[in-house]
């Protein structure tokens, strides 16, 4: 029986007189013998596996495609609470927020960091995916709150009734005509007048 001729490896011969694991080395590597630096391990944080794709081992690597992030459900859970003040109306979320008051949380390594608004991830952590096309909506109306039972699924029509309901659409002192009457079209730059006077250009030119 032929074995492998790699020192000490006595497998079957595969190929170019090696075994089919040195021989798999030569066409990936260019070469047989590997020193324990060049082979790639995980870019995970505390993970010493061994890299299957994209710097990945397999475990983090199927946790990627699945759920587009390598974090444990288990953990992201318990650091998602930990920044939330629970009180007998609202849960707030207290850590970074937008100019609307909205919670940010950081979904993510420190190589591929995104933000996600809070509400979303409260609402997936306690109820599964949100449906395409769906938004997360408050039944409080309190941009900070992530407490599960405040929130409620809907499509951009549910938005903006609620956006209606609960007062926040731009009239009266709230719309851009009253607080920003600079950028009202007025006079010759008025869109219609525009319109109206080049019509009647192209009629005159039509009937000359």
């Amino acid at each position: 029986m032929i074995t492998c001729s790699y020192s000490n490896c006595h497998s079957v011969h595969y190929g170019k007189g090696f075994c089919h694991t040195h021989y798999m080395r030569l066409r990936r590597h260019g070469k047989v013998d590997l020193t324990p630096r060049e082979i790639k391990f995980c870019s995970v944080e505390n993970c010493f596996d061994k890299s299957l794709a994209k710097n990945l081992c397999s475990k983090h690597y199927t946790r990627k495609i699945r759920h587009g992030d390598v974090s444990d459900p288990r953990e992201v859970s318990k650091r998602f609470w930990s920044k939330v003040e629970k009180t007998e109306k609202c849960w707030i979320w207290i850590r970074g927020r937008d100019k609307d008051g909205y919670g940010h949380f950081s979904i993510g390594n420190r190589e591929n960091n995104r933000p996600v608004p809070a509400h979303r991830v409260a609402w997936q952590l306690t109820n599964g995916e949100i449906p395409k096309g769906l938004f997360v909506l408050h039944k409080c109306d309190n941009p900070p709150c992530v407490r599960p039972d405040h929130l409620f699924l809907g499509d951009v029509k549910d938005n903006a009734i609620d956006m209606v309901l609960k007062g926040r659409q731009a009239t009266g002192l709230k719309n851009g005509k009253y607080t920003m009457p600079h950028r009202t079209p007025r006079g010759d730059i008025h869109g219609m007048r525009i319109k109206a006077k080049r019509k009647e250009l192209e009629c005159l030119t039509k009937s000359q």
